[in-house]
This record gives C-alpha cells, sequence and structure tokens, in this order.
C-alpha cells in the first residue's frame, strides 16, 4: 500500500513521483517531513512493477567536523554497510520487507553508488536518487544530469533549513533544474514535518542557530542587567533593533527598541505580574522591550518584528523553506506588509537576516 500524505505540501510531492512526464525532480525540506520517506516508497512499488528498472542510490558520507566527503574505495564495505543502514531505516518505517529489499540489492537493482563511481556512466531504465544534496557541490550535480540516460529519472532531496552554509548550493541546484525541461521542484516547510522527534530536533536546531548569533557589547549589557534583575532567567539572544530603525526609515511607535529572546515558557517571568517586571526593566534602560519566546510557530516572528505585527493572525499562512519565509496574504494586505516604500518588509526582512539568515518573500 502507497505512503499517505498528509499535507497538502506532501501531496504535492506524491503527484510528481508519480508523474513520469518529469525527468528531474527536486525535493527540498526539513528532516522529518517525507522526503526521503515518499521516494524511497514510490522507488519500492516500481522495482516490484517493472524487473527492468533499478535504483541508483547516492547518499554521500560527510564527516562534519572536516566536512571531508568520503568514498566507496576509501571505506570500501563500511560505506555499503552505512548507506544500507540508512536504507533499512526507511524500509522498516515504511513496514516493508527488508529481504525483499536485500534481494534487490544482491540483483544489482537497487545499486549503492557515490560520485567518483559515475565518471563516464549513463543510466538507462533507473531511477537516480540522491539525497542529502545540501552537502554536495553544485557541479556534482551537474554531472549527474549528464549521466540520466533513457527511460531514466534523476530525484533529489536536500535540507537547506536554518543551514545557511548551504543555501547557495540550493539556490544554484533550483537554477540549474529550473531551465531543465520536464523538471519540477517541491519545497516542503515546517507545517510538513510529521514526526514528533524531529519537531523537537528542528526548535533545538533553531535555538542553537539563535545562540550562535553574536551579540554587541550593548545588547550583553541589556542581557546582563535582565539576568541580574529576573532569577533564573535564559535568555537566548537580544537584539537591539534601534540602528535598523535608523537605517530603514521606521518611525512606528509599535516597533520596540529591543526584543529578548527566551526559552519557552519563561515570557512570563520577564513580564512580570500585570507586566511590572518588564515595565521596570524598560525605565531602567529607557528602553522599550519585547519578549519572545522561542517557537516554530512563525507568525510570532512575524508580530514581534514586523512594523504591523497585529495583522500576524489575520495572515494566509507564514511558512519557512529553506532560505525564505513567505509570507501568504490577501491583496488588502500586501500593501500594508510591504509598507510605503517598502520600509515596513524592508526593516522585517533586516531583523530576519539578522538572526536567522533567511529572507522574506509575499505570496499572494
Amino acid at each position: 500500500m502507497p505512503a499517505k500524505p498528509l499535507t497538502e505540501n506532501q501531496k504535492e510531492l506524491y503527484n510528481a513521483l508519480n508523474n513520469e512526464r518529469i525527468t528531474y525532480l527536486a525535493i527540498f525540506g526539513p528532516t522529518g517531513t517525507g522526503k526521503t520517506f515518499f521516494v524511497i516508497d514510490y522507488v519500492i512499488r516500481i522495482l516490484r512493477q517493472s524487473k527492468s528498472k533499478k535504483l541508483i542510490l547516492i547518499k554521500p558520507l560527510i564527516d562534519p567536523s572536516t566536512k571531508k566527503e568520503y568514498t566507496i574505495s576509501e571505506l570500501g564495505s563500511l560505506y555499503f554497510e552505512n548507506i544500507k543502514q540508512y536504507l533499512k531505516d526507511v524500509v522498516d518505517s515504511l513496514k516493508e520487507d527488508w529481504k525483499e529489499i536485500e534481494e534487490y540489492i544482491n540483483q544489482k537493482r537497487i545499486i549503492i553508488s557515490d560520485f567518483s563511481s559515475l565518471s563516464g556512466r549513463s543510466f538507462d531504465d533507473s531511477i537516480i536518487f540522491v539525497d542529502d544534496v545540501q552537502l554536495v557541490k553544485p557541479e556534482r550535480i551537474i554531472e549527474i544530469l549528464m549521466r540520466v540516460g533513457s527511460n531514466s529519472r534523476l530525484i533529489i532531496a536536500g535540507d537547506p533549513l536554518l543551514q545557511a552554509e548551504y543555501y547557495q548550493t540550493i539556490k544554484i541546484l533550483k537554477e540549474v533544474l529550473s531551465n531543465q525541461s520536464n523538471s519540477y521542484i517541491v519545497e516542503l516547510g515546517l507545517k510538513d514535518v510529521i514526526r514528533e522527534g524531529a519537531k523537537l530536533g528542528l526548535k533545538l536546531l533553531l535555538e542553537t542557530r539563535l545562540r550562535r548569533r553574536e551579540m554587541s557589547k550593548e545588547e550583553k549589557e541589556i542581557a546582563d542587567l535582565i539576568m541580574e534583575e529576573v532569577e533564573n532567567i535564559d535568555i537566548i539572544n537580544v537584539l537591539d533593533l534601534r540602528k535598523i530603525k535608523e537605517e530603514v526609515g521606521i518611525q512606528s511607535k509599535t516597533v520596540p527598541d529591543v526584543v529578548i529572546i527566551v526559552k519557552e515558557n519563561q515570557a512570563g517571568k520577564l513580564v512580570g505580574k500585570q507586566g511590572q517586571t518588564i515595565q521596570n526593566l524598560q525605565n531602567k534602560l529607557n528602553l522599550t522591550l519585547r519578549v519572545l519566546e522561542i517557537t516554530l510557530d512563525l507568525r510570532e516572528y512575524f508580530r514581534v518584528f514586523h512594523p504591523s505585527g497585529k495583522l500576524a493572525k489575520e495572515l494566509k499562512d507564514i511558512e519557512l523553506k529553506g532560505p525564505y519565509l513567505y509570507i501568504y496574504a490577501t491583496k488588502e494586505q500586501r500593501p500594508i506588509i510591504i509598507g510605503n516604500k517598502g520600509v515596513n518588509i524592508r526593516f522585517f526582512e533586516t531583523c530576519l537576516k539578522e538572526l536567522l539568515n533567511v529572507e522574506a518573500k509575499v505570496i499572494v
């Protein structure tokens, strides 16, 4: 029984996989959205239906500390065992028979490969699947495009979310594939994350990304004062907006001077009973403060940082996909989001870039 899509974007992915007219398919999205799950499910069904079809499976093995890419010639059987375990984990989650998959491997209908093994080869009657493509140099994928033979497909999947070092790679791949006939790109976002463990992992990744940002001297002083005044407060970061407001030309009094980012369930400590604690802090600092609890609810970031933040609840949707935060709005909302001469969206985007290195796009 085929894997069942649970979100609209997963339905788009499912339909794209089953559309044989698409020769080049790219799937981008965070962990836990079902990228590999749906691809392997599709491949198993194709292998069962056609005895002439085969899977060429490529998943780069990268040392996280040195960024070195290991090859089959370097690791030998260890390379194959590592990729087989990765494949078995997916097969088990699909509740498929691993013995059947091992038989495909033994029959060379599933071929575990690496980039160094592709030189001079072309693949007919094949599905070439490259996972974790964000780890790969774009020219490697361009080389694979030339290896796609008759009656074959290339499927790539990658996770660029909150990983700024990979944004350029994904942008180049999108441009390359967009110029290919019979190509299609599916983008999955935070709302497509189904696994609870993956949601927790993404929240920790977000927290790590925010903590990694180096605060200015003034921001550190504000954080130190708050930690002296508020017991056991866990401040993740402090963003001073005064310079950004001045550079962009924001005059609105609804925009605070400083945003304090704290752990979940910590905002109450900082605000205090009837807002007394934060009011006292504002008086001491002579600054207007706003608190943001770390969350995967992207409307909160719009509410806190956008000059028309009250609009957050009325927006159609907000979604983070790779290096872009997409704001889905009505025609009437768009000019408010953009602001006079683009001031509002520039301010919001500058804040996003400072914290998460992502850009904002308004979709009507």
